[in-house]
């Protein structure tokens, strides 16, 4: 009788799983994510098709990898923002400073291809929105109980944040504003700042 085929274990090497996702980081703030395909991401990571695919099935994957890193750098901020080693308000611009490092630096034009080739991927970035916009709730209402924050709705100043990150993820609303997600990003955490400060 002939041997049992024994499926390999696909051995990964993590640090070269995450330079790759760094590189497709790279890669796409300057390609197209419709377009692009696996000989111009082989080319461009100077990686071959092989190594490329033991790392990752598809295209698909790669995105999905992608957008894992990103959520899991922005998700960072809910650390932050309960750090008590720092002070209160600084805990809110440390964090947005982390969220304009990991979210400005996406091309509107990734997040418009993202949305209409991998809207599962996409779902994923949603969920982030929502949980983001629940965890500012708590500190609102943190901040406005310490009297750090003028007296206000915090539900309603989270949901006002989750209608601005969903805006940032419009990439045809911000083309018809004329704004990068860097500008509109600025723009709204100096408007956030003026209305929540006490005593300012």
């Amino acid at each position: 009788m002939g041997r049992n085929s024994i499926a390999k274990k696909r051995t990964e090497n993590p640090k070269k799983r995450l330079e790759i996702i760094l590189g497709l980081i790279d890669f796409f703030k300057k390609n197209s994510l419709s377009t692009s395909n696996m000989d111009d991401i082989a080319l461009a990571l100077n990686r071959s098709k092989a190594t490329l695919y033991k790392y990752f099935k598809s295209k698909e994957a790669m995105v999905e990898a992608v957008i894992h890193f990103k959520i899991d750098a922005i998700s960072a901020f809910v650390l932050i923002l309960n750090d008590e080693q720092i002070p209160f308000f600084q805990r809110y611009q440390k964090s947005f400073d982390l969220l304009q490092e990991h979210i400005t630096d996406i091309p509107n034009e990734f997040m418009k291809d993202l949305k209409e080739v991998f809207p599962e991927i996409f779902l994923k970035i949603e969920r982030l929105i929502e949980f983001a916009s629940a965890q500012l709730a708590e500190y609102y209402e943190e901040g406005m109980r310490r009297g750090v924050f003028n007296n206000l709705n915090a539900r309603i100043l989270s949901q006002n944040d989750f209608v601005f990150f969903r805006m940032l993820t419009d990439a045809d609303f911000l083309k018809e504003q004329n704004l990068s997600m860097k500008e509109a990003f600025k723009d709204f955490y100096e408007i956030r700042c003026n209305g929540l400060l006490a005593n300012k």
